[in-house]
Order: C-alpha cells, then sequence, then structure tokens
C-alpha cells in the first residue's frame, strides 16, 4: 500500500495536483483469518448507521449481498 501511495503521490504532482490524495491517519492492516474479515465486514455495514445516516444497516442501498 505504501508503493502506491507513494506512486499516485507523485503523479499527482506531476499534473500539478496540489491537494492531498490520502488522509493523514490512513493505514492498512492485513486481514489474517475468518473472524477478523467478518469484522472488518461488519464494521463497514455498520458504519452508515454509526454515522447517523440511517437506522438500520437494510436501510442503505450499497450494503447488497452482505446481509444475505
Amino acid at each position: 500500500m505504501n508503493d502506491f501511495q507513494s506512486y499516485t503521490t507523485r503523479v499527482s504532482k506531476d499534473f500539478l495536483t496540489q491537494r492531498a490524495l490520502w488522509q493523514p491517519s490512513f493505514y492498512d492492516r492485513r486481514i489474517r483469518d475468518l473472524g477478523e474479515f467478518e469484522s472488518a465486514v461488519n464494521y463497514v455495514v455498520r458504519n452508515p448507521v454509526s454515522a447517523g445516516l440511517v437506522d438500520e444497516p437494510e436501510q442503505w442501498p450499497w450494503v447488497g449481498s452482505w446481509l444475505d
């Protein structure tokens, strides 16, 4: 991920982009097993609820079949 961030930052500077491409707090993390994968999916699915955008994950139009 670090290599990708470095590459995209260099390319953006070639095109004189002045805004940041990456949030300072961004980090990547390897998912090691099914339990961690399920936790990550649950976190993503619950984000709209945590942000107060919907009351239930099913109300978010982009949840898709994750909850099936």
